[in-house]
């Protein structure tokens, strides 16, 4: 027998009242009560140690020579989603966003903090499936961004478009719930600014990461109560089929003058 406040209960009804008892859920759909931020965690390794694979051969002209150039062959230059191209490698598109440029440590370090900040909070809020496709979309929606707006040849690497596609959806997140959204736009601001006025920046990944995890964030935070996961998963795909119908629509438009 278990005891109870009122009495003593057999296990088989305690374990019955337990599993009949509804689930915790937060208000964007996640279970309640998730405290480690697994998928924060895991990128930032990812990032972390494929990084040193890039910065190896710099340093040692003996692994220059054995270890594979991972920089030039994972980075995303439109070129590799154009007709044009001689190599049509449209996977680069997300692997270029666990590169960082070898040359700038600072390039690695301000992402990752910002992945930290952002997300250790905003993953226990919405769940870590739902984070995990956020930080994909968004990194997704970057390089769509860069293929119609970039130099065809000009290859971009960071997980910066990710980053941005955080920021935009921390926005709306806090915008549905009626807190205060002053400090992110404030943060918005800035990077965009400097975005634009930084030489070397991608601003149309931060653009258009930015954009699609605003997007991402409202079907989470919008979607009808009732059924909600099966309508958030919908709009997921959704928003997957539109990227990709975006850069179908985009590959003829690659031209290199």
């Amino acid at each position: 027998m278990v005891e109870a406040p009122v009495g003593f209960h057999c296990p088989v009804c305690v374990d019955q009242a337990r599993r009949s008892r509804p689930t915790p859920r937060t208000t964007f759909g996640a279970k309640a009560g998730i405290e480690r931020p697994l998928v924060t965690i895991s990128v930032i390794v990812v990032c972390a140690v494929i990084y040193l694979f890039q910065i190896l051969p710099i340093y040692s002209s003996q692994l220059a020579t054995s270890l594979p150039d991972i920089t030039r062959q994972f980075a995303y230059a439109p070129i590799y989603t154009s007709e044009i191209g001689l190599n049509f490698e449209p996977w680069r598109m997300l692997t270029s966003a666990l590169l960082h440029s070898p040359q700038q440590a600072a390039h690695l370090f301000f992402n990752m903090i910002a992945l930290w900040f952002v997300g250790r909070a905003m993953e226990p809020e919405i769940g870590r499936l739902r984070f995990g496709a956020l930080l994909l979309l968004s990194a997704f929606g970057g390089s769509v961004a860069v293929m119609y707006w970039s130099d065809p040849l000009t290859p971009t690497v960071g997980a910066s478009g990710a980053v941005f596609g955080l920021f935009g959806a921390l926005f709306v997140l806090l915008r549905s719930s009626g807190s205060e959204t002053g400090g992110v736009v404030a943060l918005l601001a800035i990077n965009m600014v400097f975005s634009f006025l930084v030489p070397q920046i991608s601003w149309q990944g931060h653009l258009g990461g930015l954009v699609t995890g605003a997007v991402v964030a409202t079907v989470y935070a919008y979607a009808p109560k009732r059924q909600r996961g099966l309508w958030q998963s919908l709009g997921l795909i959704l928003i997957a089929a539109l990227l990709l119908l975006a850069t179908w629509w985009g590959i003829p438009q690659v031209t290199v003058f």
